[in-house]
């Protein structure tokens, strides 16, 4: 379920294991620092996945869909 909400765009950790989560921070803050563009990148394929599947009207449209077809 997590990779239909992040996609390829983030860091998707098992639960319970926080080595995991430790790990996936690291590789989120050394890209920001060494990685600039990779980085913007990444925000900006997050940004448009929530917009392009997650806004209020994609959730409304969707809502329509189950309830009147």
């Amino acid at each position: 379920m997590p990779v239909l909400i992040v996609g390829e765009s983030s860091w998707i950790v098992p639960p319970k294991e926080p080595q995991s989560l430790a790990n996936s921070i690291m590789q989120a803050l050394q890209e920001k620092q060494i990685k600039q563009q990779a980085w913007l990148l990444r925000k900006e394929a997050c940004r448009s996945r929530i917009v392009d599947n997650f806004s209020m009207e994609k959730m409304i449209e969707g809502y329509c869909r189950v309830w009147f077809n």
